[in-house]
């Protein structure tokens, strides 16, 4: 099976400014905001996105 991604990408995933420093800046300051506290605490999200990852591994 194909990854989704390459795992020596990961280490350029702070690079994604680079190409297009507004939109980069944009997508972080989303993530950001989507990570935080809100109806789900910021550690129900971790869990949930590590149970995710196990399970498409």
């Amino acid at each position: 099976m194909k990854l989704y991604y390459q795992s020596e990408d990961l280490k350029k995933f702070g690079d994604i400014t680079r190409v297009n420093k507004e939109l980069g800046e944009m997508f972080f300051d989303y993530y950001t905001k989507t990570m935080s506290d809100g109806v789900l605490s910021e550690r129900e999200k971790a869990l949930i996105a590590r149970a995710v990852a196990h399970a498409l591994k």
